[in-house]
């Protein structure tokens, strides 16, 4: 099992083999932004799966309590165009 997690500035991209690690992944990240006063703003947070699995209903994933949403691979490019002309 593999999991991961890169960084930029202003953002985190997480990566695991499956839904209770991402979960679990995702509750770090908030416990230690609670502990040094930082929040993320979850409507700005998605997942996207890939693989095998994209074609299954995946669970629901959260942070800081809300609902993370998914995105698709048919959206993904313009959504990552949308994002990087906002930065």
């Amino acid at each position: 099992m593999f999991g991961g997690c890169l960084l930029h500035p202003d953002d985190i991209i997480l990566l695991s083999p499956g839904v209770a690690g991402l979960q679990e992944m995702l509750d770090t990240c908030y416990e230690v932004a609670c502990s040094v006063s930082l929040q993320f703003n979850v409507h700005k947070c998605h997942r996207l799966v890939v693989g095998k699995m994209c074609k299954f209903s995946v669970s629901r994933v959260s942070l800081a309590f809300r609902k993370v949403n998914g995105v698709t691979k048919s959206n993904i490019w313009a959504y990552t165009l949308n994002v990087m002309s906002t930065h």
